[in-house]
């Protein structure tokens, strides 16, 4: 009998999923998150269904990933930053009104006269919850107004300072990106930077986004480790 010789075999990345920078060990599903330095009490939670703002660099923290995905909006010339919990297709109304907040925010930074401001004041409201398909109010905003103000924000927001970033695991709606683009962001000229896609299997997953080096955490506890990624 002729013995073959045994080839070594090259583990392949699947290439549809995003490369992580930094991977840490964890030895027991409910308890990774201290081994990647964020303690109880240092981080703001994000319920499932609700969005957050942190506006002094505080960490944004979520749990109980698996369906639902998770986007992140940040202001690149501050700390200021948001992650949302999205269980569904689309925001909700409490999600619409943290993302106001952060662009008006934005807004004020700028060197823009008052009547301005306050105009657009009204028109980021209207994109943020009028205009969503949702409906959340009745009020009524006319096609000239709402293309005048996606091209003002086009403007104001050229250099891309406020952008976003969308995480997704195996089980997530993957059309979710583009609706929320479509009926949401576009609006406000909020361009999605970065899409993270994660090997999560048939498990649950939790994320930490820390604004400070603008690093995203995914923790995967059934694999016993957290993952970074750099947004």
């Amino acid at each position: 009998m002729i013995k073959m010789a045994k080839m070594a075999v090259t583990k392949q990345v699947n290439p549809y999923y995003t490369p992580h920078i930094t991977e840490i060990s964890s030895g027991g599903q409910h308890s990774n998150w201290p081994s990647s330095g964020i303690s109880h009490g240092s981080y703001i939670f994000v319920g499932q269904g609700e969005g957050c703002l942190s506006s002094d660099g505080k960490p944004l923290k979520s749990e109980g990933f698996y369906t639902c995905s998770a986007l992140i909006i940040k202001n690149t010339k501050s700390l200021e930053s948001a992650l949302f919990h999205l269980d569904n297709y689309r925001f909700n109304y409490k999600q619409t009104s943290v993302v106001e907040i952060l662009v008006m925010n934005f807004l004020a930074s700028l060197d823009l006269d008052s009547a301005e401001k306050d105009s657009l004041a009204d028109l980021v409201s209207a994109a943020t919850h009028y205009w969503n398909k949702r409906k959340f109010t009745g009020g009524k905003y006319n096609l000239a107004e709402r293309e005048a103000f996606k091209s003002r924000m086009a403007e104001l927001n050229n250099d891309g300072t406020i952008r976003a970033c969308f995480i997704l695991g195996d089980s997530s709606n993957r059309n979710i990106g583009y609706i929320v683009r479509k009926e949401f962001l576009d609006d406000l000229d909020i361009g999605v930077e970065k899409e993270i896609f994660i090997s999560t299997g048939d498990s649950h997953w939790g994320t930490v986004y820390r604004p400070h080096d603008s690093t995203v955490l995914i923790n995967l506890r059934e694999q016993k480790k957290v993952l970074s990624y750099s947004f």
